[in-house]
């Protein structure tokens, strides 16, 4: 690529003398200001003070335009800075857990519901674990238990009597007591029975607890 060789006309001033100039500088032409030590080079359009600087290093405080005239404490209002964005949306980043500080050391969960949709991996069924209730924790019980129709008749035999069969020597204080005697002047086969099946039925009382 060719570079074009041109001769660079340079004028100077003072400051205040560009400040009050409404002097044109043209295209890549220099201009010097000899109070601050700058350059600016014309583009024929704007004026001294409308051109960028052009010099290496720190930008002076006087250079700068539209800067307020004092600084209260260092502080800018947030009202007074303009063009800020709307929302700071947070960078993509990660913490490491132990870069956290002030952590606690254990997280409670708050008192909360789900809903059984919710809930992942539940069992199909629920089979009951063996366990027991108080009466207080059963709702709904009846207040009375009328017993069912039934009959002892393995314990009163109905529909014979013993009339025909002389008693054994008993007696009835509080609960009955005793067992079978033999009967005097008793005889034959109905007699040894009679004594057989009573003795039977005594042990079956006491078994019971009906009598001692």
């Amino acid at each position: 690529m060719a570079i074009d060789i041109v001769e660079i006309p340079l004028r100077s001033g003072t400051t205040t003398d560009w400040a009050n100039s409404f002097f044109i500088l043209a295209r890549d032409e220099c201009g010097y200001d000899r109070t601050l030590g700058i350059l600016k080079f014309g583009d024929g359009v704007h004026r001294w003070v409308d051109l960028p600087l052009f010099r290496n290093g720190p930008i002076l405080w006087s250079e700068i335009t539209g800067k307020p005239p004092t600084l209260t404490d260092g502080q800018v209002s947030w009202e007074e800075i303009s063009d800020k964005p709307a929302t700071f949306p947070a960078d993509p980043q990660e913490v490491q857990w132990a870069e956290v500080e002030n952590k606690p050391t254990e997280f409670p969960a708050e008192p909360h519901t789900h809903g059984w949709g919710e809930v992942t991996d539940k069992p199909s069924t629920f089979p009951p674990q063996a366990h027991s209730h108080d009466w207080a924790e059963v709702n709904g019980k009846p207040a009375t238990f009328p017993p069912s129709a039934h009959a002892h008749s393995e314990y009163a035999p109905v529909g014979h009597t013993h009339s025909e069969y002389a008693p054994a020597a008993h007696t009835h204080t509080g609960l009955m007591t005793g067992t079978a005697q033999s009967v005097p002047n008793a005889t034959g086969l109905l007699l040894i029975n009679l004594t057989t099946d009573f003795n039977n039925l005594l042990a079956k009382l006491r078994s019971r607890g009906v009598i001692l």
